[in-house]
């Protein structure tokens, strides 16, 4: 009789055992499913009330003031280094099946002028390839000129006039995605005319007009993800450049070697970036022939060299290394 108890007993032990398993197995399983219904709802819910974001009052106002995207649009930027900010207006019109015409002009807070415009062509077939054609003239009639090893004060009224015309022609390969290689053709007329400090606005000194032929060969990786202000990627890029002086002799021929690397690394979201550049060039000569000083590699001002007046340093070669922290305050547009 004691046998059969104790066999009842550890039956029922047992039985009390798998159903406490089976509950505590139950018990996570329906709370999952508790926990992915919740998640269903909240998502249909949130889906009922999606809506077309709406533009704050700061995005209104500036797209009311450059108007709406079509063929007529308005710009700002930079003209030539030392004109201070410009803005302008342009137009983007079709041009044949696939071909575009791109025309825009703009003047700066210095008075510098721009007026360019071209045709561009691209691959219909692949996109692969992208043919341009421009002429641009740049007119800035007050440059800054500093003696090399000089202090601010040799170029208080040491000023020139530059106003270069450039027709070329550029074609670019895609190779992948990110990597394009290009060429580029140039007729570059560089007309300078020296200021005469008496009188800068009226008088002009002395000039000089070289005609360059220009050759261009460029190979560049670009994986920042927008071309002008990034917040991440990379560029690295290198050209080599002949300019040929079209005058008998050539005097003024020169080759130009150029490699830049810039690199964007995003933190906190992009909230905060840390901007890392390299740029050098290098120029060389043929025996007897020298670089105009308009033409010679340049440091100084907001695109180079911060805190310096552009075009601060000229010399036959150059060299920069910058490091940049930037925060977002806020997205206008």
């Amino acid at each position: 009789m004691t046998g059969l108890r104790r066999h009842r007993a550890r039956r029922l032990t047992a039985r009390l055992a798998v159903g406490a398993l089976t509950i505590g197995l139950a018990a996570p399983l329906s709370a999952q499913e508790t926990r992915e219904e919740e998640i269903a709802r909240l998502q249909a819910e949130k889906a009922a009330h999606l809506h077309k974001p709406e533009p704050t009052r700061a995005e209104r106002i500036t797209r009311r003031i450059l108007g709406p995207p079509g063929p007529v649009y308005a710009w700002a930027g930079t003209i030539y280094s030392g004109g201070r900010i410009a803005v302008g207006a342009g137009a983007d019109l079709p041009a044949g099946d696939t071909a575009r015409f791109n025309a825009r002009a703009g003047i700066s807070l210095r008075d510098y002028r721009l007026l360019e415009a071209g045709f561009r062509f691209p691959d219909p077939v692949r996109d692969r390839v992208t043919l341009t054609t421009y002429v641009r003239r740049i007119d800035a009639p007050r440059v800054r000129f500093f003696e090399p090893g000089g202090d601010l004060q040799d170029a208080r009224d040491t000023r020139f006039e530059f106003t270069p015309t450039t027709l070329g022609l550029a074609g670019d390969v895609h190779l992948t995605r990110d990597l394009t290689a290009g060429v580029a053709v140039e007729r570059l007329d560089a007309n300078v005319r020296w200021l005469n400090p008496s009188d800068q606005l009226v008088q002009l000194a002395s000039g000089d007009d070289t005609v360059y032929g220009v050759l261009r060969a460029s190979l560049r990786a670009d994986t920042r993800d927008a071309p002008g202000y990034s917040t991440r990627g990379g560029l690295y890029r290198v050209e080599w450049s002949t300019f040929g002086d079209r005058a008998a002799g050539g005097p003024a021929s020169f080759r130009r070697t150029e490699l830049e690397a810039v690199q964007l690394i995003p933190i906190a979201r992009a909230h905060w970036i840390i901007a890392l550049r390299g740029l050098m060039t290098t120029t060389d000569t043929d025996e007897g022939e020298t670089i105009p000083f308009f033409m010679l590699p340049s440091l100084g001002g907001g695109s180079t060299l911060r805190g310096y007046h552009s075009w601060r340093f000229r010399d036959r070669h150059r060299v920069l290394l910058s490091g940049e922290y930037r925060w977002t305050a806020g997205q206008l547009v």
